[in-house]
């Protein structure tokens, strides 16, 4: 499998060409984007963060800004997980293999999908989000709310 070449734009001068985040310890199979941060699943199944992270939505327990790839415990690693498509400046989510969601970020408007809303609900530490059920087949991102296909 030949590895995916990623470009990084982590608040430094826009590149006009493609770079390799050459701080990732393996190839990336999977990648997405949010707003102001990058995600990449690599082949033994992990999920790297690094980027702007001030609602936590890198999932590192922190809101401190990544300039590097972080590893994402609460992902756990399974290369059956899916990251969903860029949107959202403030969410991230992961679908696991069994269809349920795990995600952290900004919550503000309920985005999360965890039955809270509204200031000081934002989840730092990537995790499991029982409240969206099972049979998720995708999860989309916007820029205050969240869409989840939920198969039949």
């Amino acid at each position: 499998m030949r590895p995916l070449t990623l470009s990084v734009r982590n608040r430094a001068p826009p590149q006009a060409t493609p770079a390799t985040v050459s701080a990732l310890p393996s190839a990336a199979v999977q990648i997405a984007a949010g707003g102001w941060s990058s995600y990449a699943m690599l082949v033994d199944g992990s999920v790297w963060a690094w980027g702007y992270n001030a609602w936590g939505q890198l999932g590192d327990g922190t809101t401190t800004n990544r300039l590097s790839p972080v590893r994402i415990e609460g992902y756990g690693a399974d290369t059956a997980m899916r990251l969903p498509p860029g949107g959202a400046y403030g969410t991230m989510f992961v679908v696991a293999p069994d269809g349920t969601a795990m995600g952290s970020g900004e919550n503000n408007n309920g985005q999360l999908g965890n039955g809270e809303s509204g200031s000081g609900t934002n989840v730092r530490t990537a995790g499991a989000i029982p409240e969206l059920g099972g049979g998720i087949v995708e999860i989309a991102r916007g820029g205050g709310h969240t869409l989840v296909l939920k198969g039949e």
